[in-house]
């Protein structure tokens, strides 16, 4: 019975209007990725591909998703694309020990520095925050200029982190998602990339603020953001032209808004997960559109058929029902 709830709980997920996963999800497979790689380089995006996993606490698992980054690695140089790996750290035996998730780590560095590659490392949950860090700086001695860190914006000490790994000329990802908790939250957040952004348009004449003031070249810095929100995007856009030392990352499925970006010359990296494990990530990405829906709806909980797998399975058809419901009111949201 469990087996039959989670084969027809997947293919609703994965196909249903507005909830399907394949919006967000490349597939199972690299092949599968690959090929939907080369459709987004077609319309001028760059990649970073992702195999989807997190929390791993055996070595078996850990030592599986290594050996298939490394592959990655090497596909991605063999189909010749403009691709990034990006990997959480806890996918490869962080939440084991930290020296044997850094065996793991120097494998991958190993494989991108081989076949010219460069690495991302996401930031997970409070709790990893240290380590990761810790993990970066060491990657970043291995393979100067080539790992990039993911700074989250929602956190209060955000903006002087990012800065500061500016000035040590580390890579860094400053991700802000679709919408942070309420309104004035989500401004909060909002405000704080655009002086992150403001730093970063001042870098040649030097900046001078709150936090840090300096002279720093724009060749010698390496910046993302990741954001859905095209309001800061334009912003941006207004004052400074293109340039290689800055670009725009997005999920895939929320790609289409940022093509007037990429035709005027823009870099922007599309973010392109894979893999079996796509359930609960598919609903993470769901709930940060329904939040451009609905502000307020009450969060999806994620049926794993395991307690009482009939109303866990209810309960998965009713949320997506109410969801569907509320798209033919605002269609746009799928475009």
């Amino acid at each position: 019975m469990h087996q039959l709830l989670r084969r027809v709980r997947d293919a609703v997920a994965w196909h249903f209007p507005f909830f399907g996963a394949s919006r967000f999800v490349a597939g199972t497979t690299a092949d599968e990725a690959i090929r939907e790689a080369y459709k987004l380089t077609r319309d001028g995006f760059k990649i970073t591909f992702n195999i989807l996993g997190e929390h791993v606490t055996n070595n078996a698992t850990a030592n599986k998703y290594t050996q298939e980054y490394v592959e990655l690695a090497r596909r991605a140089a063999a189909e010749k694309l403009p691709a990034t790996i990006s990997i959480k750290l806890s996918q490869i035996g962080l939440c084991i020990y930290e020296d044997y998730c850094w065996g793991n780590l120097v494998r991958i560095i190993d494989a991108c520095k081989t076949f010219n590659v460069p690495l991302e490392i996401d930031r997970e949950e409070p709790r990893w925050r240290d380590a990761t860090l810790r993990m970066f700086l060491r990657a970043h001695n291995l393979w100067q200029g080539q790992v990039r860190l993911c700074v989250q914006a929602k956190y209060d000490d955000s903006l002087q982190e990012a800065i500061t790994h500016i000035v040590r000329e580390h890579p860094i990802r400053l991700c802000k998602g679709a919408s942070y908790g309420n309104g004035a939250g989500n401004e909060l957040v909002a405000d704080r990339i655009r002086r992150f952004l403001g730093f970063c348009s001042g870098l040649d004449a030097g900046w001078q603020g709150s936090l840090v003031h300096f002279s720093t070249p724009r060749h010698k810095v390496n910046v993302a953001l990741a954001t859905h929100d095209l309001r800061l995007v334009e912003e941006f856009i207004k004052s400074n032209p293109p340039d290689i030392w800055f670009e725009l990352q997005v999920l895939r499925g929320m790609q289409n808004g940022f093509k007037p970006a990429v035709r005027a010359g823009y870099p922007v990296r599309v973010y392109v997960p894979y893999g079996p494990d796509w359930f609960a990530y598919a609903c993470r990405r769901k709930q940060q559109v329904v939040k451009l829906i609905k502000p307020g709806r009450k969060q999806i909980r994620v049926p794993h058929l395991f307690q009482n797998p009939l109303q866990e399975f209810n309960n998965f058809m009713d949320t997506v029902g109410e969801v569907y419901t509320d798209l033919l009111h605002k269609p746009d949201v799928l475009r």
